[in-house]
């Protein structure tokens, strides 16, 4: 027998009740309508992480309306951190560029024929993903060698960072700084571009993720 047997609507909403999350007997077809079409109940029961329980182990004081409420929240807060995070990352790219292109001793092709000898699987990966695509069946097509101008366009956050720590190790500058930055940037755009829950365990602190070093004007990093 499974540890976690799956359960039907009518006993994910007893299961809520269970826990200590509370709603008017006369609303449970609504909040079994809520779990059929709204949301699922892992995903709307995990905001329950948020709120303490009693010594019986139960939540108090924690009503169905109210995980709700956070729900909506934490989507909205997800549609504003992965525009900016959308936005750090054309930033990211058009600074790579613009250090690339005014570095002579770099050429364009040498940084990513450094980056296929180091991931020599994820290279090719992206190669097979750029020769398939559709969209960019023109420009795989006009190309016999790939520059950092092309590969800038068929890559993902994860690559761009690897490819910047390749060219900051080669090239250190000031900039250097905040490209440590970009693995937690890299890590809130996954989060809200999968949809996978933000607001959770907020008062927990040792749940959360170390807090990236902050930046001063001049580049140097300094722990907070």
């Amino acid at each position: 027998m499974k540890e976690k047997p799956k359960l039907n609507f009518d006993e994910l909403a007893d299961r809520l009740i269970y826990k200590g999350i509370n709603f008017p007997k006369d609303k449970k077809d609504e909040v079994i309508e809520y779990l059929k079409t709204q949301s699922y109940y892992y995903k709307i029961a995990s905001y329950r992480k948020n709120f303490p329980k009693n010594s019986d182990g139960k939540y108090q004081n924690l009503n169905f309306d109210t995980l709700v409420k956070i729900e909506s929240l934490d989507t909205y807060l997800r549609e504003v951190l992965f525009d900016m995070c959308l936005d750090i990352e054309h930033v990211a790219k058009t600074n790579l560029m613009t250090m690339i292109t005014n570095n002579n001793s770099e050429d364009g092709y040498s940084l990513i024929e450094e980056f296929s000898r180091i991931n020599p699987d994820k290279y090719a990966e992206i190669l097979n993903r750029f020769k398939k695509s559709i969209y960019q069946k023109d420009m795989y097509s006009k190309r016999n060698e790939i520059s950092i101008w092309v590969f800038m366009e068929i890559i993902d956050f994860g690559t761009l960072i690897s490819i910047c720590d390749i060219y900051f190790t080669k090239y250190p500058t000031d900039f250097s700084a905040y490209h440590e930055q970009y693995k937690f940037i890299k890590n809130i755009r996954n989060t809200c571009a999968h949809n996978n829950v933000f607001l959770i365990n907020i008062f927990d602190k040792t749940s959360h993720i170390p807090r990236p070093n902050a930046s001063t004007k001049s580049g140097k990093s300094t722990k907070n």
